[in-house]
């Protein structure tokens, strides 16, 4: 499980979520997803508003020392939801499942 020093709600559609529940936080630009310890869909956030989001949720929750998997832009993920690890042949981008 991650480490949060403190609970972040965060509003999502008509709901609001406690998003220090993800164990994976990633964004690339267009979008920001949080994914808690099932893989299941904490947050998704698309457009402007994405980076923001990726800004405010990387200073309150921090990765596992353990199972994160650190990527450069300050995301991470959760190296134990990861099922496949593959180079996309169209883009040539890896691709995390």
């Amino acid at each position: 499980m991650t480490t949060s020093t403190q609970p972040l709600f965060i509003r999502n559609g008509n709901a609001v979520i406690n998003a220090s529940a993800a164990t994976t936080l990633t964004h690339n630009g267009d979008f920001t997803l949080l994914l808690d310890a099932k893989c299941k869909k904490v947050a998704f956030e698309q457009g402007e508003s994405s980076v923001a989001l990726f800004d405010r949720v990387k200073k309150v929750i921090k990765p596992h020392e353990k199972y994160a998997l650190k990527l450069e832009n300050g995301g991470f993920i959760d190296a134990r939801v990861i099922s496949t690890v593959f180079v996309s042949p169209k883009t040539e981008n890896l691709v995390v499942v």
